[in-house]
């Protein structure tokens, strides 16, 4: 399914609200199929927010480029950082990147359901995915709506498709000014 989602971000002459459109309904089949665990709520307390960020490209990959300026720079007297790296073959970057991060899972080879359980112990507020729809991606994990907060961003172009995932961040080449405001909609 993530790899046919995949290729309809690769044909110009869809519409963008249709392939996003076929996400949601793509999605709605793991929606429905996952039930999510236990709700949880942002902290009341005063506290530094804990941000989860899931990947399998914390390693030499484009992402990377991109992600380790934004996890250099978290301020650490709000924000604790957590990376749950599903990376096959750590290197180089892998050890810079966990250099830079407050806690770090190799989560290689886990099921979901343990990384689900794994981000409930570790408190995490706002869990990101930086994979979407491209290989190993792990959005069945966001499907159990493991963290108060989810957000999509950086390494897909478009929705997840999941109800679950409560926000996408975005770009001009990932809605560019005029796109319509209805795909702010699409998770």
């Amino acid at each position: 399914m993530s790899s046919l989602l995949y290729l309809l971000n690769l044909i110009p002459r869809l519409e963008p609200q249709a392939v996003a459109t076929e996400h949601q309904w793509r999605c709605c089949r793991l929606d429905q199929a996952v039930r999510p665990g236990p709700a949880q709520a942002l902290p009341t307390a005063r506290r530094p927010l804990r941000i989860g960020y899931v990947s399998a490209d914390l390693c030499a990959h484009a992402v990377s480029h991109f992600f380790e300026p934004v996890l250099a720079h978290h301020d650490r007297r709000h924000f604790r950082v957590w990376c749950y790296a599903d990376v096959e073959l750590p290197d180089a970057v892998t050890q810079r990147l966990k250099s830079l991060a407050d806690h770090w899972h190799y989560v290689r080879g886990w099921s979901d359901r343990r990384l689900e359980e794994q981000v409930r112990v570790d408190r995490i507020d706002i869990l990101v995915d930086l994979s979407g729809h491209t290989e190993k991606n792990r959005l069945a994990l966001f499907a159990h709506k493991p963290a108060p907060l989810q957000i999509s961003w950086l390494g897909y172009p478009n929705t997840t498709g999941l109800t679950a995932m409560d926000y996408r961040i975005v770009d001009e080449a990932t809605a560019p000014t005029g796109a319509s405001l209805t795909a702010a909609r699409h998770r």
